[in-house]
């Protein structure tokens, strides 16, 4: 009986470390990769390898610049609209409204335009009211303004 005790803790034996080697055998790679992961951070901490975590900052030595692109509008400015657009939309607006139309009524129809999105509304209305009166047929009846003639200018 001791034998098959004796056998028995040898089985035991073997098969606890074929287990062992099995599982090294597949946590390995994770392992390794957590070990080099480490090191790059304490090197990266240490400021020894900043570069090799971060990669390459800036143009090569001995490269020129690249040309500038000419940009839409200079920082801190609005792009402008083209000329003649806000009295071309006064006209449109009176066209299209069968009944007169009041400075409010105007500025609002303005402003839902992509061209005048975004600005002050007191600034558009006073565009308005000094762009109206350069439009011929443009008549103020006691409702608000009329087209008279279609606006044949515009």
């Amino acid at each position: 009986m001791a034998d098959l005790s004796k056998s028995g803790v040898e089985f035991l034996n073997q098969v606890s470390a074929q287990v062992k080697k099995d599982i090294l055998g597949s946590i390995a790679p994770a392992m390794k990769r957590i070990q080099d992961a480490v090191k790059d951070l304490e090197a990266a901490l240490s400021g020894g390898a900043a570069k090799a975590v971060r990669g390459r900052r800036g143009r090569k030595p001995g490269r020129r610049a690249a040309a500038a692109v000419a940009k839409a509008a200079p920082a801190g400015q609005r792009q402008r609209s083209p000329r003649g657009t806000l009295l071309k939309l006064l006209v449109a607006a009176l066209k299209g409204s069968e009944k007169p139309m009041t400075l409010t009524n105007l500025r609002d129809t303005l402003l839902k335009n992509p061209l005048f999105r975004g600005r002050n509304p007191k600034n558009v209305y006073t565009q308005i009211v000094m762009g109206i009166k350069r439009i011929p047929g443009a008549v103020k009846t006691p409702d608000g303004y009329v087209l008279k003639n279609g606006g044949r200018k515009f």
